[in-house]
């Protein structure tokens, strides 16, 4: 690791797609992050299916962060015990990072507003600050209303909370709007998806024949 400021950004990433990649910079450029940690989930507890087998997912995203030097990934959720809980996963980060180390854990608001059906979700607001980015459909009055819910109190994208927690942020940029399932369907009736993919996760796909 280069840094001691971490965007965690976790997901099926199946696949990884330019949504993600626009998520994760506009985290640097709005929280000063100098790294993103990409951290596909192994066994997602609020997933029923993952189509694609892990390492294959991890493999695209590994092909999309050789082209950034601010990007990593990580196979850790592969190493703990399944489901994959974020909590599980920020402690176990926590040993492995040098001492010192924050972490920025990033993630869009329809899966932030969900928040209390987390596994230890009060334990995960203590571990990480909450990076946010906006998604269609989600008023910032719910947003609002959620943090005030949870105890925060704040302005102009940035809450604290009380005691332990640490800050939330929310990003004023949102990515486009991709959806892996959308991707998923076009290349499996022969379509043409690039458009939604950066050139290495697009030849990833081609060579190793998924999604067909």
């Amino acid at each position: 690791m280069k840094s001691s400021r971490i965007g965690v950004l976790g997901g099926t990433f199946d696949p990884v797609h330019l949504s993600h990649l626009q998520l994760a910079q506009h985290a640097i450029k709005e929280v000063g992050l100098k790294e993103i940690l990409f951290i596909p989930a192994a066994q997602p507890p609020h997933k029923y299916r993952v189509t694609t087998p892990f390492l294959h997912r991890l493999g695209m995203v590994e092909a999309m962060c050789r082209n950034h030097d601010n990007f990593t990934c990580s196979d850790i959720e592969n190493r703990l015990q399944k489901p994959s809980y974020t909590v599980d996963t920020l402690f176990a980060l926590k040993n492995e990072l040098p001492t010192g180390t924050s972490l920025f854990f990033i993630i869009g608001m329809d899966a932030f507003l969900e928040l209390m059906t987390w596994k230890s979700y009060r334990t995960v607001l203590t571990m990480a600050q909450m990076v946010v980015s906006p998604r269609l459909g989600y008023s910032p009055e719910s947003f609002n209303n959620f943090l005030d819910h949870l105890g925060y109190k704040g302005k102009h994208r940035h809450w604290q909370g009380e005691g332990d927690t640490k800050d939330i942020t929310l990003l004023s940029a949102a990515p486009k709007e991709i959806c892996s399932r959308k991707i998923r369907k076009i290349l499996a009736e022969g379509g043409d998806a690039s458009e939604f993919l950066s050139p290495e996760v697009a030849n990833y796909i081609n060579e190793n024949n998924l999604y067909n």
